[in-house]
């Protein structure tokens, strides 16, 4: 269970880091963690250092004392040259730290089963939530809102039937499901550089298990909370050996920056995941699928109906189903003109009655 140390601070001239970035991983004998970079100008950040309860609290383990001395042993010295954080004269010796919020939270994947009952609806974080590896919760939380938004302002105004409704659950849910997938992925790929640099990810949650297991179970809590925070002391311990100076310490760095350079460690754009997904509840069934009696139209209700309409091959050949959202590479969006899709961005040119080139609009334009 990782926990939130949402701090800042600042020094007379501020300036930003000579490397910026968004997400610094930290690994030291003190503390793992993630610094997140919310506004690098001003020294907005949020610190993610995990923690295991019930065998450590934010109160007796992560005081904001406690906490102050984490992030001055993270940025370690102003004189150092290899860190980007204690090179900037913004992070130097006498940098003024302000703790604004220490909390917890619990890292998981969940998608709700149902997104509609009634005149309720679910979106955004109360329908999903996945690990923050890769901004695929906000990114489909605001596709929710935009998914449900015309659609009950179509039923408001009259314009559509109460029916429309139901699509939000059938379109939306599938690509949640698709994105929690690829987020507990992606947050794979940044174990491995965990594992590369010597620190088990799992070693630490087995820990804690085996404490809940007899005969550790029968302990006092005080001895197995001793027991919890010594080991995860001693495992951080042996990263005294991450360095350019030792045999281990080379190997360790040698493996994580061939996982960074060959782009395995935490992608972050994923324009396919994205703007690619098709939602299959607007595609009508082929005309071979079609009843006999084109008179009769099959009822929506029965299952048969439902299967055709969400698993038929496209022009491609490809076929799709009501667990596929037909995304074929996550990083990569091509653009298709098809129902379901996002309409395609090409850009255009007006052209004049006289023969002079007017103002550049996109085909986006045209069916605004």
């Amino acid at each position: 269970t990782p926990h939130n140390l949402d701090n800042s601070s600042s020094s007379r001239n501020g300036k930003a880091p000579l490397r910026p970035a968004m997400l610094y991983f930290v690994f030291n004998t003190d503390v793992i963690g993630v610094i997140v970079a919310h506004d690098i100008s001003k020294g907005n950040f949020v610190f993610q250092i995990p923690y295991f309860p019930p065998y450590q609290t934010l109160q007796d383990d992560f005081s904001e004392a406690e906490c102050i001395r984490l992030i001055t042993r993270t940025i370690g010295s102003s004189t150092s040259t290899s860190n980007p954080l204690a090179s900037s004269s913004s992070f130097s010796s006498n940098m003024n730290i302000r703790i604004h919020s220490i909390r917890g939270w619990r890292m998981d994947t969940r998608v709700a089963d149902r997104y509609r009952v009634g005149n309720a609806f679910l979106a955004g974080d109360a329908a999903h939530f996945f690990p923050p590896a890769g901004a695929f919760g906000m990114n489909t939380g605001i596709q929710d809102a935009h998914n449900l938004a015309w659609k009950l302002a179509a039923v408001v105004k009259g314009n559509a039937t109460d029916e429309l409704l139901d699509s939000y659950e059938q379109e939306r849910r599938p690509v949640a499901q698709a994105n929690a997938h690829l987020s507990n992925e992606n947050f794979g790929r940044v174990l491995k550089v965990y594992s590369a640099l010597g620190v088990e990810p799992r070693a630490a949650s087995l820990l804690v298990q085996s404490m809940e297991l007899p005969p550790l179970s029968f302990l006092p809590m005080a001895a197995r909370r001793r027991m919890v925070n010594e080991a995860l002391r001693l495992g951080r311990k042996q990263l005294a050996l991450l360095s350019d100076k030792t045999t281990l310490g080379k190997l360790w760095l040698k493996q994580a920056k061939e996982i960074i350079e060959d782009g395995k460690a935490l992608p972050l754009l994923f324009d396919g995941q994205d703007l690619g997904c098709s939602y299959l509840s607007m595609r009508p069934p082929p005309p071979q699928q079609q009843n006999a009696d084109s008179n009769k139209a099959p009822s929506s209700s029965s299952a048969a109906a439902k299967r055709d309409v969400f698993a038929w091959p496209v022009p491609d050949g490809t076929p799709y189903s009501g667990e596929r959202v037909g995304v074929a590479d996550p990083f990569v969006f091509v653009p298709r003109v098809e129902v379901g899709t996002r309409f395609p961005h090409l850009p255009l040119v007006q052209k004049k009655s006289d023969g002079s080139i007017g103002s550049e609009m996109s085909t986006l334009d045209l069916v605004a």
